[in-house]
């Protein structure tokens, strides 16, 4: 692979963006994501070569730290359920949804999807034109890439964009009643409101498109795609069909939905595939999901026990991120943010009820100042030394960009490293 097709490659470089929105370049962005998949692969970047799971003997080490016997209880409940994915683990149920994928295609004859990468969103990515080769979904998809039997269609970045260009597809076609097919690919999801809210963008989807994909006639009239037209949230104005035609279909009964949307995400919580699951019957599109496993928050996890166990772990823990909300789960390959699971706890090790009290005299009054103490148990991390740290400073810790350390970081610098060195 010569120099000059990376270096020309829409995924790396910020003037080549716009040919994502240009519908007659879809055969160069399958060219180049192949291309990418190559190079990551021959170069070894998509691997983890390190072990980041839990030493279960500092882990020991970190519940005595706790002063009482009640404190050292709270702090088991944090960690039973807390699992560790490892990279050889994550690769092989990542091929397994692949695998699934691939069945249910075949079975079903699918000729053409389109591939969601998922920049749409300042809140799901950095923004709605830029493609972030350093987020997971991205790394994910080049891991699964040569294990497609049937490789994309085409590589959008969002749902809206891709329901807008099957739309002109079928238009050119004259074609009734087509079947659209749309995959997106990740290794995890936590709340599902990225993935179904941000990345996919289901707010977008309204009974404008379905009623243009299910009832395409020559009446039905489509604006130029702009950066504009896909960057809107809300009311966008794409397709126009006369309002007699809107109407006939909104009062038939037998209306069905020929839109399907995959997901292939080996590890989902139980409340993304419930939201996808609300989603599915409340916009009336077909949502698929190939996961091997589903992933309980606190709450579900706790559920046969009390409301007082939860609130135990929400009093002590609340000041560091805890919520029963979050999914006690990280990966070899990733420790995801404080929005998904309890990043800092994880990585600072920090021992909440084993607080010294430091009197440090006033004018005024004493003051009583709080020295926690640290046992970090996660292998191979990297931790700055005699550091006073809370979940306000821990971007600027950094521990969450030390540890796990992810392959996708960094990465354009790593393939310039590789190409001129």
């Amino acid at each position: 692979m010569s120099k000059k097709n990376l270096l020309n490659n829409v995924f790396l470089h910020e003037k080549y963006f716009d040919t994502f929105f240009n519908q007659n370049l879809r055969e160069k962005r399958l060219e180049d994501i192949d291309n990418l998949s190559k190079f990551f692969t021959k170069n070894k970047l998509l691997k983890v070569t390190k072990d980041y799971g839990i030493n279960e003997k500092l882990l020991e080490k970190w519940i005595n730290s706790h002063k009482t016997e009640d404190d050292k209880n709270i702090s088991r409940d944090l960690m039973n359920p807390v699992t560790y994915i490892s990279f050889e683990l994550f690769c092989d149920n990542l091929l397994l949804s692949t695998q699934k994928f691939n069945k249910y295609i075949n079975k079903n004859k699918i000729k053409k999807y389109y591939l969601i990468i998922g920049a749409n969103n300042s809140a799901g990515t950095d923004s709605s034109i830029y493609i972030n080769i350093e987020k997971s979904n991205f790394w994910t998809l080049l891991l699964i890439y040569p294990h497609l039997e049937q490789k994309p269609y085409d590589i959008v970045l969002n749902l809206n964009q891709a329901l807008e260009f099957s739309i002109f597809d079928i238009i050119r076609e004259k074609t009734k009643n087509i079947r659209t097919d749309f995959v997106f690919v990740d290794d995890a999801s936590y709340s599902g409101s990225q993935l179904f809210n941000y990345t996919i963008g289901t707010e977008l989807i309204n009974k404008k498109y379905l009623d243009a994909i299910q009832n395409i006639s020559s009446e039905t009239t489509i604006s130029p795609i702009t950066k504009n037209n896909i960057n809107r949230n809300k009311n966008i104005n794409i397709i126009k069909i006369k309002r007699t035609s809107l109407q006939k279909i909104n009062n038939s009964s037998s209306y069905m939905s020929n839109i399907n949307i995959h997901i292939i995400v080996p590890y989902i919580s139980t409340c993304a595939f419930e939201l996808g699951n609300e989603i599915q019957l409340k916009k009336n599109i077909n949502i698929h999901f190939y996961n091997n496993y589903l992933v309980s928050s606190y709450e579900k996890y706790y559920k046969y026990y009390d409301n007082i166990l939860l609130d135990n772990l929400r009093k002590t823990y609340e000041n560091f991120g805890f919520n029963k909300n979050l999914i006690p789960l990280y990966f070899a390959h990733k420790m995801p943010d404080g929005v998904s699971t309890i990043d800092y706890i994880l990585l600072s090790g920090i021992v909440v009820n084993n607080s010294d009290i430091v009197k440090k005299e006033n004018i005024d009054k004493p003051i009583k100042l709080k020295k926690y103490k640290y046992v970090q148990f996660i292998k191979n991390c990297i931790y700055p030394k005699n550091k006073i740290m809370n979940p306000s400073n821990l971007e600027k810790w950094g521990c969450n960009k030390l540890c796990p350390i992810s392959p996708s970081k960094n990465i354009k610098n790593k393939i310039y490293d590789i190409m001129f060195s």
